[in-house]
């Protein structure tokens, strides 16, 4: 719910504690008993709106998941691809996926009345490497850092820019864990997928299952490379 939402029902609340008030009044209470209980009456139903908001955001949340994940498993099967590596964002707006028979690796995300996905053979993939907040490291200088954004990547569940620490706090947050693979593109020469939904910080939980789950990526594609170039 927005600022405007709350400040609806704040207003909504407001108006019915003085609607409430003059009923309360002609059961004979005095005036400030008739507004505590006017106030009374007032905060339930606020409580109740407040209820029915939020099981009915959670049961669009759920129902958008779900189409979005038809939507994708549509996808994979009219391309007949089969997955047994694959990741998907908890509103399952953004994926990826490996294919191991036919080695290929699908980027994607799914829109209101569309699914983007870009599908690459891991031939395709010429580098593969995980970055943070929307940098990666480019050449054999590691400290040479290329702005992927500057550089036209498609990135699938970009959470924007770099925020850095915390209000008081030392530790480096984070808002971005991507597995980045260069490709044959001039127009997007890096394709992208986030695995951190949310900013964290360094070290967190969240942060680590996020880069795991980056190198567990990063890793299979490798092996598939290397398959593929012995076959070669």
């Amino acid at each position: 719910m927005g600022c405007l939402g709350v400040i609806l029902l704040l207003a909504a609340t407001l108006i019915l504690t003085f609607l409430v008030y003059p009923i309360v009044m002609l059961f004979g209470f005095d005036g400030k008993q008739a507004l505590s209980i006017a106030e009374l009456c007032a905060l339930v139903v606020l409580l109740v709106r407040l209820v029915i908001i939020l099981v009915l955001g959670v049961r669009e949340s759920k129902d958008a998941r779900d189409k979005a994940d038809k939507k994708i498993t549509k996808w994979f099967r009219d391309q007949n691809l089969e997955s047994v590596l694959e990741h998907r964002s908890k509103s399952s707006e953004v994926f990826v996926a490996i294919d191991e028979k036919q080695k290929k690796v699908a980027f994607g995300r799914v829109r209101t009345s569309e699914i983007e996905v870009k599908c690459y053979g891991v031939s395709e993939l010429q580098e593969v490497r995980i970055a943070e907040d929307g940098k990666v490291a480019v050449g054999k200088d590691i400290g040479q850092l290329l702005s992927l954004a500057a550089a036209g990547a498609v990135i699938f569940g970009g959470a924007g820019a770099v925020v850095g620490a915390l209000a008081g706090s030392s530790l480096k947050q984070v808002r971005e864990v991507l597995l980045v693979a260069a490709v044959d593109d001039v127009l997007a020469p890096f394709v992208a997928v986030n695995f951190l939904e949310t900013q964290a910080p360094v070290g967190s939980e969240r942060y680590k299952k996020a880069t795991q789950t980056a190198e567990r990526f990063m890793g299979a594609i490798e092996v598939l490379k290397r398959r593929e170039m012995k076959a070669t």
